[in-house]
């Protein structure tokens, strides 16, 4: 009685790396192809250039949507980054412009100006500490007694950074007054100049999406301390 043959054991990997590098397999044994099975989701058997083309669709299909999300990305950078542009070209402008500004009323008006301009959307309000605020018609007090901004000033003033919120309702109706009913979203930006506490520059926008953690923060600060820098400036040119 003749021996059985032994099948040896072999997995699925070995054998799906054995075909990998023998690429031309299927054309020493080309009847092989047409014993293979390749049995569909839907229980259809498919040839196997049916399957090879199905497969490519599939491939297809995924770089397309990658490519479109790509594209949706770049798009979005690009927007990003023509949005910086803007901002960068409207502070080189209005460092210009406050070059000559003398008095506190003179540089308070000329940033509001200037930066409705490039947030024509948006309430724009500077709000100023005493003795600054005694200076300027258009700047509006900020009262560091009230309960509500003490705990938000020193945040706000010890990081030295603009804060995007979220902000409470009553937070809102304390620093935009009569606007709030409308900003859905905002920034605070503290001024201030050698440690001195100088004001606040306040955005407010009806987009909720207008102002977001981290979304141009550098150019913001700059922006304060320009402001910061040229109002002290000016009271520094009254006193002497």
């Amino acid at each position: 009685m003749a021996e059985k043959k032994k099948t040896p054991n072999i997995d699925e990997q070995q054998v799906a790396d054995f075909l990998t590098r023998n690429s031309s397999f299927f054309n020493d044994y080309p009847k092989l192809l047409l014993e293979l099975s390749l049995p569909y989701k839907d229980g259809k058997v498919l040839s196997l250039s049916q399957k090879q083309v199905e497969v490519l669709r599939t491939e297809v299909a995924t770089l397309k949507k990658e490519t479109a999300h790509m594209e949706q990305r770049l798009a979005s950078l690009m927007k990003v980054v023509d949005k910086n542009e803007k901002l960068t070209i409207c502070l080189h402008r209005l460092s210009l412009k406050l070059l000559f500004k003398r008095e506190v009323e003179a540089v308070v008006c000329e940033v509001v100006e200037t930066l409705r301009m490039q947030f024509p959307a948006n309430q724009i309000i500077i709000r100023l500490f005493s003795p600054y605020s005694e200076l300027s018609q258009t700047a509006l007090p900020v009262d560091e007694k009230d309960p509500v901004l003490k705990t938000l000033l020193s945040s706000i003033f010890n990081s030295g950074k603009p804060d995007c919120g979220p902000f409470s309702w009553v937070h809102k109706k304390v620093l935009f007054g009569n606007f709030a009913l409308r900003i859905r979203s905002a920034v605070v930006m503290p001024l201030q100049f050698n440690k001195q506490k100088i004001g606040l520059l306040l955005l407010g926008s009806p987009r909720a999406e207008a102002f977001v953690p981290g979304k141009g923060a550098m150019l913001l600060v700059q922006f304060g301390e320009l402001i910061a820098v040229a109002i002290a400036s000016c009271t520094q040119n009254s006193i002497d």
